[in-house]
């Protein structure tokens, strides 16, 4: 999050009053992602060939992956993603086992564009995951168990893939989209 904060400066030793508007740019105390979700966010940013994607708007280009970079939303504090949201936009290859370090994360949308592999494990970690959007892409093998141990899961959309198996009757009861 961006807090703007002005501050009027007078200066009298130049006869007439002169007034000049500061503006001061600062960020909360601790704001910032911690070392570990920007190497997920660059994990998934190459695994997924993101020089490659539609709009890699602010990826990597030196700057705080909460402020301006698409598809990224974080908490207010600017210290935790809590979303990522990058829908039809030319992904290819592999999700990483290192969006599990994204521990705030509260949607995971990704569906409409070519990832294949499986859906990795490591996302059952994600306990703060509500909205799991894979569908519309390559993704092959079996829906995880893992996905029974996300408390908040309330959506998941896993339809037009190659997956195969037999879905775990516990997930029956959420609102599965299509």
């Amino acid at each position: 999050m961006l807090l703007l904060r002005a501050r009027v400066v007078a200066e009298d030793n130049m006869g007439p009053r002169h007034c000049a508007l500061m503006l001061l740019l600062f960020r909360p105390v601790g704001a910032g992602v911690p070392p570990s979700e920007m190497s997920a966010l660059r994990s998934l940013y190459e695994a997924t060939k993101g020089s490659e994607w539609t709009n890699n708007t602010g990826w990597f280009g030196g700057g705080d992956p909460c402020l301006g970079w698409y598809g990224v939303r974080c908490n207010a504090a600017g210290s935790a993603v809590t979303t990522l949201a990058l829908p039809s936009n030319g992904m290819s290859g592999t999700l990483p086992t290192q969006l599990a370090d994204l521990t705030q994360l509260g949607a995971l949308d990704l569906y409409s564009n070519a990832l294949s592999g499986t859906i990795v494990t490591e996302i059952g970690k994600l306990t703060q995951l509500s909205h799991l959007h894979l569908d519309t892409n390559a993704l092959s093998g079996t829906i995880p168990t893992q996905l029974l141990s996300l408390p908040r899961l309330k959506q998941l959309a896993l339809s037009s893939n190659r997956m195969s198996g037999t879905i775990a009757p516990q997930l029956s009861s959420l609102p599965l989209t299509s």
